[in-house]
C-alpha cells in the first residue's frame, strides 16, 4: 500500500535548491531568491531544536554538499565557496575557489577534505580543503555543460552527466575518462548508492530511472517508468535499504520507489520544482523546492 505525505514543513524566504545531510548528521540547505532584480543566496545549517541559522549570500547558490565539517556551495558566478559550521576549531572565515567561468552546477565530496565541482564551463574540478586553493585535478571531456557528478562512497570512482547526452565515469585521481555511455536523452542527473557502490541510478528528462551497474555500464540493468509528468531532477538512494530510492521532478512530485519490486510506494506534492532530496541515517527523507519548502518524509521501508 502507498503511503502518502504528512510530516513536518518548514518554510523559508528564498528557492530551496539543494538539501544534504553530513555524516555529522546535520542537515544544510543551499538556495536562492530574486529581490528587486538581483539574484542572491542563503545558505542554512539545521543546529539545536530543529532551528536553522541561515547565511544571506549575495550570490544565488545552486548547490551544496558536506565536506567534513563545512559546507561546500556551488554559485552562478563559477565560484565555489567552503562554508566552516560551529564543528570547525576556531571556525575560520569563509573560503572561496575560483577556477571555473560558468554556473557552477553540481559539487559532490565523499571524504573530510577532498570536494568535486562541475560546471557550465564544460569542466569538473577537484580541490583539497586543506591545499592552496587552487584544483588539483582538472577533468576534461564533455562537450557541453555539465548537469551533475557525484563520488562513489568507497573509491575515487566520479560519475558525471552532461546536457552532450553523456554519462561519463572518471577516476577522479586522473585527468581521463574511464568509461563513456552515451544515451538517448538528457540525464539531469546520476548517483551511487551509498549502500552498494557497484550501483548507479540516472534521470532525467525522459523521466524514467535507469539503473546501472558500474561493472558493466554498456548495459543497462533495468529501467524503471516513474510516475513524473515531467523531467526528474534529483535521485537518492536510501542511506539504509539499498533497495529503496527517491525521485523529485520539475511536476513538484517526491516519489519513492522499491526497486526490487519495481513499484512505487510513497508520493508527496510540492507546488513547483523539487531541487534537493537527501535521507537521513535514520531514514527520514527531506525534499526542497521553489516553493520555498523543505519537506521531512517519513518513510516505511
Amino acid at each position: 500500500m502507498e503511503q502518502n505525505d504528512s510530516g513536518r514543513i518548514e518554510s523559508f524566504d528564498f528557492n530551496v535548491e539543494s538539501v544534504t545531510y553530513g555524516a555529522n548528521g546535520k542537515l544544510a540547505i543551499a538556495g536562492s531568491n530574486l529581490t528587486s532584480s538581483v539574484w542572491n543566496g542563503a545558505v542554512a545549517v539545521e543546529g539545536e531544536a530543529n532551528k536553522f541559522e541561515v547565511i544571506q549570500s549575495d550570490i544565488s547558490s545552486s548547490t551544496a554538499c558536506w565536506c567534513g565539517n563545512y559546507v561546500i556551495t556551488g554559485h552562478d558566478d563559477g565560484s565555489v565557496k567552503a562554508w566552516p559550521t560551529a564543528d570547525v576549531e576556531g571556525v575560520p572565515s569563509t573560503t572561496t575557489f575560483r577556477e571555473h567561468y560558468d554556473v557552477v552546477s553540481s559539487v559532490s565530496s565523499n571524504s573530510n577534505t577532498e570536494f568535486a565541482s562541475a560546471s557550465w564551463d564544460f569542466k569538473i574540478k577537484i580541490w583539497d580543503l586543506e591545499g592552496d586553493r587552487r584544483s588539483k585535478v582538472t577533468l576534461n571531456g564533455h562537450y557541453k555543460p555539465v548537469n551533475s557528478i557525484d563520488l562513489s562512497p568507497s573509491s575515487s570512482v566520479l560519475v558525471s552527466t552532461s546536457r552532450d547526452n553523456n554519462l561519463i565515469l572518471w577516476d577522479a585521481r586522473t585527468n581521463s575518462p574511464t568509461s563513456t555511455v552515451s544515451l538517448s536523452y538528457t540525464p539531469t542527473t546520476a548517483v551511487f548508492s551509498p549502500l552498494d557502490s557497484n550501483s548507479i541510478a540516472v534521470a532525467g528528462q525522459a523521466s524514467t530511472l535507469n539503473i546501472y551497474d558500474l561493472r558493466s555500464t554498456q548495459q543497462q540493468a533495468f529501467q524503471l517508468k516513474t510516475g513524473h509528468k515531467d523531467s526528474v531532477h534529483v535521485v537518492r538512494f536510501s542511506k539504509g535499504n539499498k533497495g529503496i530510492i527517491a525521485t523529485g521532478g520539475d511536476d513538484g512530485k517526491v516519489l519513492v520507489y522499491d526497486l526490487v519490486g519495481q513499484k512505487q510506494v510513497y508520493s508527496a506534492q510540492h507546488t513547483d520544482f523539487v531541487r534537493g532530496l537527501s535521507w537521513s541515517i535514520g531514514g527520514v527523507l527531506v525534499s526542497g523546492s521553489w516553493d520555498k519548502t523543505v519537506r521531512f518524509h517519513q518513510i516505511q521501508s
